[in-house]
């Protein structure tokens, strides 16, 4: 089927169609635009209105539409396509708390991807915020939902059920690490340096750790992963479970990916120091209670010390994917971790 390119491409009849896919006779009879957010995507909401069979499948009064109708969206193609291939293939299976989706399609002619996702405001769920820290209880139970993720394809055989499902994924495909890289020379412009080290103010030597970093998790790739696990992108159930929004950098990868990046950006400074041991020592028994043989912990300690490292690219995300305030605070937690643990040091570099 034909499929959007833009939101002015989002009518009643198309929206009838891709709903009709799962819901056969499905007719939107109104529509009326809501909210619409631009970032790494296009999120659009859409309040709906249905015909008698739309009605009878329970189908939510407004949904929202994920694609990528942005300038930079033609290099972010493929991590579009990723959060399609996640909501198609694991969410349906995998125990891991993430909203329902209603359509998934990759467009053929640019590789990227278009979704139907539940609008989370209807069962008044709270959403992350990036510039207020957790509290260590708070985070404890995020590792919980973060170790029944990683433990659903840690085995090897499982990890063959979805070939699409590539070591580093769409982050290394699109090469996020020159990326941000390139952008040093604005960052260090701007107020987030104030918060960096002279130890990395040094741009070769922080590429150098990064692709030490990147090499180590090529090599242990063994769990799925979401890739981009920052308070932005969490959201609690009025029970306070946590779940994850945003799967656009689903893959194959090491399980410190997800947890050094959420402990390091989502706790304050002081919180992380006095709570990072006992954190990971609860991560790891959690998933040694979902039948995964975890690592030791000092063998998880190293791991964990190492992918601080990709902490330094919140001090240099491009302005156009977040504000200067949360990079101004990225910049704090993440510098103060990497000296704090010794990253380069543990990097060899």
């Amino acid at each position: 089927m034909h499929l959007p390119k833009s939101l002015d491409d989002v009518t009643a009849d198309w929206l009838s169609l891709a709903l009709g896919i799962d819901h056969p006779g499905t007719q939107v009879t109104g529509l009326q635009p809501g909210t619409v957010i631009r970032g790494m995507a296009t999120k659009a909401q859409f309040l709906l209105h249905y015909n008698e069979t739309g009605r009878s499948f329970g189908l939510p009064p407004s949904l929202w539409l994920k694609a990528g109708f942005e300038a930079h969206s033609a290099r972010s193609a493929p991590l579009y396509a990723a959060e399609v291939n996640f909501f198609r293939d694991i969410a349906p299976v995998a125990p891991i708390p993430c909203p329902r989706s209603y359509f998934q399609a990759i467009d053929p002619d640019t590789g990227g991807g278009v979704l139907l996702l539940e609008d989370l405001t209807l069962r008044n769920v709270r959403f992350g915020a990036q510039l207020e820290p957790l509290p260590p209880e708070v985070a404890a139970a995020v590792l919980e939902a973060q170790a029944s993720c990683h433990a659903f394809l840690w085995a090897e055989e499982e990890q063959r059920r979805f070939p699409w499902l590539m070591a580093g994924g769409a982050i290394h495909q699109v090469d996020v690490i020159d990326e941000f890289l390139g952008f040093w020379k604005d960052a260090e412009r701007r107020p987030r340096f104030q918060q960096v080290p002279d130890l990395l103010k040094d741009p070769p030597r922080v590429r150098r750790a990064l692709r030490q970093m990147e090499a180590n998790d090529r090599r242990e790739a063994k769990c799925l992963v979401h890739g981009d696990c920052h308070l932005g992108n969490l959201f609690f159930e009025r029970d306070g479970r946590p779940g994850f929004l945003d799967w656009q950098t689903a893959m194959r990868g090491h399980w410190a990916f997800d947890v050094s990046y959420f402990l390091i950006v989502s706790l304050s400074v002081e919180d992380r120091r006095r709570s990072e041991r006992e954190l990971i020592k609860h991560y790891l028994g959690q998933l040694t209670d979902r039948g995964v043989k975890a690592p030791s912990f000092e063998a998880a300690w190293r791991s964990y010390r190492q992918h601080a490292m990709w902490c330094f690219l919140t001090a240099l995300c491009p302005v156009e994917k977040q504000s200067e305030e949360i990079c101004i605070m990225n910049a704090e937690r993440s510098c103060a971790a990497i000296v704090d643990l010794d990253t380069l040091g543990s990097l060899g570099v």
